[in-house]
């Protein structure tokens, strides 16, 4: 059985570097249209982190100010 490997347009490369880090990787994947272990593979390849660098939602509870509702 041989798999179809559809090749990558620099467009799709392009994309998948503006995405990387800001979105996850199924919403990346959904958006190229492509599987969420392509987009792991072809960003090891190009050596881009698919880490989220914002701020999860306990680390931005901790930053914000508190609020004193007295």
């Amino acid at each position: 059985m041989s798999a179809f490997v559809r090749r990558w347009s620099l467009d799709e490369i392009e994309k998948l570097k503006a995405m990387a880090g800001k979105y996850s990787r199924e919403k990346i994947a959904a958006e190229l249209e492509r599987g969420p272990s392509a987009i792991a593979v072809k960003a090891h390849q190009l050596r881009i982190s698919l880490r989220w660098k914002g701020l999860s939602d306990r680390t931005a509870a901790r930053r914000s100010p508190a609020v004193n509702d007295a």
